[in-house]
């Protein structure tokens, strides 16, 4: 398993290197003459930013998510500890990990994922990948919960 990772992981840095070698002989030489190879895709093209869809891919690399999907095809937590339903289906009520740091340092709170969700429903047009036009409201009922 150890070896199977270390394969991939040198394949993607490889390729990330090779991607970003190109574009640098680009922009220092400006000129059009010479052979360019672009093998690929990039992995994140334009999809980190979660107004884009970015979360909707699951790249737990570089985004974690409120819950995950785990391999017997249940939810495990990501990001939130605990959640409930109600029983009319309604409200749904997270309770997120304390300790939680995002890269500067700083904690997570309800209120970066009630930001996060609710820039991501006002810009519903620059995002094909997920519909929150149902979601009524995101609240922040204290640091570590959310409830929509």
């Amino acid at each position: 398993m150890k070896k199977k990772i270390v394969i991939i992981l040198a394949i993607f840095t490889f390729v990330f290197t090779f991607a970003c070698l190109t574009v640098n002989a680009q922009e220092n030489n400006g000129s059009k003459d010479g052979i360019v190879i672009a093998v690929g895709t990039m992995l994140f093209d334009g999809s980190l930013d979660p107004i884009k869809g970015g979360m909707s891919y699951g790249y737990s690399v570089t985004n974690s998510a409120l819950l995950k999907v785990a391999p017997n095809s249940g939810y495990i937590g990501d990001l939130a500890k605990e959640w409930s339903i109600s029983s009319d289906s309604l409200r749904y009520t997270f309770l997120l990990r304390e300790g939680v740091k995002f890269s500067d340092g700083s904690d997570l709170t309800a209120d970066d994922v009630v930001f996060t969700y609710e820039t991501v429903k006002a810009n519903q047009a620059s995002n094909g990948n997920v519909d929150l036009a149902k979601l009524a409201s995101a609240k922040a009922i204290d640091a570590h919960t959310v409830e929509w």
